[in-house]
């Protein structure tokens, strides 16, 4: 065995599940399944949620790792980060690993559960009814692993690798508020009403003179995803599916073997809604996909004045939006037929215009950042399981 590693067992190196108190029926921040992207590190706390005595429990810095199929085989892994308070909550479907004082560093256990070898043996000892099929604690604790046998050594692995996450969330942080950026400027000039020359615009029931309801028929190309038969879906190979649960995570995860009419393939920049339950809207940045039934596909038109950033936020106003067709209704979902009722209130060309010329670098910019992302996780991932082995070796 290489100087300076030890074998032992994943359960001895990992404190699995560790014990936290947390009172029942205390309000305590949330972590949930959905909200992990495989591509990225970090998860973060939704608002808080009652604690009922049956949710795993975690602390800053803990790995969460899903034990259910698909999840896992889809590599919902992430680390805690920027809770408030001493503990949190989540999903029943997570184990919580944690690093053993002055044995284990709780960024290289993060990095050491994504390898292959811990994923692989998790996978293996899946046991359960078809569909509903988890990881067995137990198995995962027996497996043997090489580790460095120094903490400092495993921090220097770790920091390696957190290189490359550092850079990843540094572009999503710019890429959020850059959205912001778009995405206020485009309620005050279309909500609140105040747009250049607001002040010399005739306003008749508090519309803009010359303003017009349309369709998302008439501003973007409208697209319903292909009906996939499920036997068709590889979670290994093939191109990606985007499905209803993948848009608000702009993930994808399911794989089809089969080519389908490449009008179903996504774009960078495509708006995506989800059909069903909360009605996701996601601009689309993940590379080449299709889209899977329930999910609905708007497009910019080629040489039209209507830019994504506008169909985005123009989609998401509620008051122009869902509310006209949901509110009062016991409606699940947006049918065809739905969609097509929906009027949307659109701005003048001139300010349309105005409005695309500034949003345009915007969206460029983000697409940029959204492309180094997934360079730098590529990179990561192919030094990941070299590192975490000690095939690749670093110097103190």
């Amino acid at each position: 065995m290489k100087e300076g590693w030890k074998e032992t067992n994943f359960g001895n190196f990992v404190d699995c599940n560790p014990k936290i108190s947390i009172k029942k029926g205390q309000v305590v921040e949330n972590c949930e399944m959905e909200d992990i992207n495989p591509d990225y590190k970090f998860l973060y706390p939704r608002e808080g949620k009652l604690y009922n005595g049956s949710n795993s429990k975690f602390q800053n810095g803990d790995t969460v790792f899903a034990r259910i199929t698909p999840c896992l085989e889809n590599g919902k892994i992430a680390q805690i980060k920027d809770l408030k308070t001493e503990a949190a909550i989540g999903s029943t479907e997570f184990f919580v690993f944690r690093g053993k004082s002055q044995v284990s560093d709780n960024e290289f256990i993060y990095y050491l559960s994504k390898s292959n070898l811990v994923r692989d043996t998790a996978v293996n000892s899946m046991t359960g009814a078809s569909g509903r099929q988890r990881a067995d604690l137990k198995a995962l604790k027996k497996l043997k692993i090489k580790v460095p046998s120094s903490v400092k050594h495993q921090q220097r692995i770790a920091s390696i690798l957190y290189a490359y996450d550092d850079l990843i969330e540094v572009n999503n942080k710019r890429i959020e508020l850059l959205e912001q950026s778009a995405r206020e400027l485009y309620k005050e000039w279309f909500v609140r009403m105040r747009f250049p020359n607001y002040q010399n615009t005739k306003f008749n029931k508090g519309i803009p003179e010359g303003w017009e309801e349309k369709s998302p028929f008439d501003i973007s190309e409208v697209l319903y995803g292909y009906p996939f038969n499920s036997s068709l879906f590889n979670e290994n190979e093939g191109i990606p599916v985007v499905r209803i649960r993948d848009i608000i995570a702009n993930s994808k995860t399911t794989f089809t073997i089969e080519n389908i009419d490449n009008r179903y393939l996504l774009n960078d920049g495509d708006i995506l809604i989800g059909m069903d339950g909360d009605f996701h809207i996601q601009r689309w940045m993940n590379g080449i996909a299709y889209i899977n039934q329930r999910v609905v596909r708007l497009r910019a038109k080629t040489d039209c004045i209507y830019n994504s950033c506008f169909i985005e936020n123009v989609i998401r106003e509620p008051i122009f939006f869902l509310n006209s067709i949901i509110v009062g209704t016991t409606v699940a979902h947006l049918s065809d037929k739905d969609m097509k009722k929906i009027k949307l209130l659109i701005p003048t060309d001139d300010l349309i215009i105005k409005f695309k010329i500034l949003t345009d670098p915007v969206t460029e910019t983000i697409i940029t950042l959204f492309k180094q992302n997934q360079q730098l996780t590529e990179i990561r991932n192919r030094l990941l399981p070299r590192l975490i082995s000690g095939k690749l070796e670093i110097k103190e």
